[in-house]
């Protein structure tokens, strides 16, 4: 069975997500939210964590956006790091899987017992076909009230697609998944800077009613 996949991200008031192969912002508080989401294993034995756990959830990235991570903190810890490259043959030290295109990733890792949850964390490029990508299910966005220069961007979210889950309105409907991956829901502030986590979740059955109304 093809698992779903789930993008996070952060970015500033005009998407953007980078700058020059780093992040614009410092955030500990919103790096330590990205690393509870991406580590965190849904489905695994109890009683145990960190290396010992059974399974553990995939970060899937392109070459670029892995090579931009500080060395010490390369490869990312507790989480199977995969790197997705149509140009080099050899992956990177540290990445522990290296796929051509995201279909042949999401295939794969589906088909291994001991991955859990697949988590897409960038680039732009890698973001704009996973959001577009019938798998995708979730999208984890950090937004900071705030401009940054930026030339790296995240795609516009449909609307028709996508529900902000965590807008007041939709929280009833909604509420498990919140508590599931415990997702504060006040605005947060650190460095002078405001930011708010949202989670997205894709209208797979409304999209497809659509689609289909329409002849396509």
């Amino acid at each position: 069975m093809t698992k779903k996949i789930a993008l996070v991200a952060a970015c500033c008031r005009s998407n953007g997500i980078g700058k020059d192969g780093t992040l614009p912002w410092r955030l500990k508080s919103e790096m330590d939210f990205f690393t509870r989401i991406t580590s965190t294993v849904l489905d695994s034995a109890p009683g145990l964590s960190g290396d010992e756990q059974i399974k553990k959830n995939a970060v899937i990235m392109g070459v670029r956006t892995y090579m931009s991570i500080p060395p010490r903190f390369r490869p990312l810890k507790h989480r199977v790091n995969v790197v997705l490259s149509r140009t080099i043959n050899e992956a990177p030290a540290g990445v522990e899987y290296l796929f051509r295109s995201l279909d042949d990733a999401i295939k794969t890792l589906s088909d291994m017992s001991n991955i859990d949850q697949l988590y897409i964390i960038g680039g732009s490029e890698v973001y704009q076909e996973s959001i577009a990508h019938p798998a995708c299910d979730l999208i984890f966005l950090t937004k900071i009230d705030a401009d940054f220069d930026c030339d790296r961007f995240f795609p516009s979210i449909d609307p028709n697609q996508y529900e902000d889950i965590t807008d007041e309105k939709l929280l009833p409907k909604y509420q498990n998944l919140i508590d599931q991956y415990s997702i504060p829901l006040d605005v947060q502030t650190e460095n002078g800077l405001s930011f708010r986590y949202h989670l997205y979740k894709h209208q797979h059955d409304v999209y497809e009613i659509q689609m289909d109304s329409n002849g396509s």
